[in-house]
């Protein structure tokens, strides 16, 4: 099975496993983030995360140049997993949902792949 695919069909039984518990689940471009509610699911934008929790301290433009506290994201060589741990021990001005921080960490990998890294 292609790695998409499994990394897929892992994140959809994740969603449903959460959603049955009524926990948020959380894919890599967005999230589901209102499993249950009725309501319609909005996607988490890691964008709008990066946004709003990030770019005080950090960048995405690939350019040490313009040089911010946390430095620009673009050129870190992190997994996935790292990436996470790293994201969740920043002074962020309030702490994110695992969705918001799926969401931020696919925006990141994203930005760093288009950049070729």
């Amino acid at each position: 099975m292609p790695r998409t695919r499994a990394v897929s069909e892992f994140v959809l039984r994740g969603a449903i496993v959460a959603c049955g518990s009524g926990a948020i689940a959380a894919g890599a471009g967005g999230a589901i983030a209102a499993c249950g509610s009725g309501a319609p699911a909005r996607p988490v934008s890691g964008a709008e995360v990066f946004a709003q929790q990030c770019s005080a301290c950090h960048s995405l433009i690939g350019n040490e140049s313009l040089h911010r506290p946390g430095g620009d994201l673009v050129g870190y060589r992190m997994t996935r997993t790292e990436l996470i741990e790293f994201t969740r021990e920043m002074p962020v001005k309030r702490s994110l949902s695992r969705a918001e921080l799926a969401a931020v960490v696919a925006y990141v990998q994203a930005a760093q792949r288009s950049a070729g890294r």
